[in-house]
């Protein structure tokens, strides 16, 4: 495809859920009809990724993309990344108590990933009444308060997890990538010191 094709709504759209510290995945859930679909956005990165790359680079930002989790984000050239890593500790730790969780209640962390499994109300209301989790969070959110609501939300406008009801959210494929990341990280880290 020509990048003179591309049209600069689209183009705006995309920089927009970038600045907003939002991840473009290849598919995205839609509630109306309950099942994932193709996002165009993805595709017209996908289909245009080398002018994107040097249109952000222009920008001072990095276009990645994360094929295991089919999703793409931005990262700020090596000058200065304090926000955009805090954005990713606080993802990964919210991701990390989660996984936890949901280990710890003997379901397959693949169940997360279900567009008809993932966290359910129970779990929400189980998740807010560990007071180690939401210790954390507080510490996470420099003690300004915020928990497992404001968590999921913020999972939910990074587009690392969507919401199928008011209560009921499963993880994007992002969201399934980085926890099973965080997951084989922590495998490595135990049998190193073992």
């Amino acid at each position: 495809m020509n990048s003179d094709n591309i049209q600069e709504s689209d183009s705006a759209d995309i920089y927009r859920q970038f600045i907003l510290g939002k991840v473009i995945v290849k598919q995205t859930y839609n509630e109306n009809t309950n099942k994932l679909e193709e996002c165009p956005l993805y595709t017209i990165l996908f289909n245009n990724l080398n002018h994107f790359k040097r249109f952000y680079r222009h920008l001072g930002f990095v276009l990645e993309f994360h094929d295991e989790g089919e999703f793409f984000y931005i990262t700020e050239q090596p000058n200065d990344l304090n926000e955009a890593n805090e954005n990713a500790f606080k993802v990964q730790v919210i991701l990390l108590l989660i996984g936890e969780y949901f280990s710890s209640s003997g379901r397959d962390l693949e169940l997360l990933c279900e567009i008809n499994a993932g966290l359910d109300e129970y779990d929400i209301t189980m998740l807010s009444s560990n007071s180690k989790y939401v210790e954390i969070l507080r510490t996470l959110n420099k003690g300004k308060g915020g928990g497992w609501k404001e968590a999921l939300d913020y999972l939910i406008k990074r587009n690392f997890a969507f919401r199928t009801s008011v209560n009921s959210i499963f993880l994007s494929s992002a969201g399934k990538a980085f926890i099973f990341h965080l997951v084989q990280e922590y495998a490595q880290k135990n049998n190193e010191n073992m």
